[in-house]
């Protein structure tokens, strides 16, 4: 959708593009409210590139270690 927050991962090496393939290949199987949609990969290229779904909230580092009964 036009206007739609994204956010593009690069990678920059190539094995940063051997984990972007692999996180694309999982993700293209993945269907869950819990896991970030994927919305286009360009993976072909000279700049590998996969596109998210913006999830607005806090990073896993502002999270810290969570209680097993939150992490479930």
């Amino acid at each position: 959708d036009e206007g739609q927050a994204v956010l593009v991962k690069r990678a920059e090496d190539e094995p940063a593009r051997t984990r972007l393939a692999h996180e694309a290949k999982v993700l293209r199987r993945v269907r869950h409210p819990g896991v970030v949609e994927l919305l286009r990969t360009d993976l072909d290229d000279r700049d590998p590139t996969i596109t998210l779904a913006w999830v607005s909230g806090r990073t896993a580092d502002q999270l810290g270690v969570l209680p097993p009964e939150l992490a479930a």
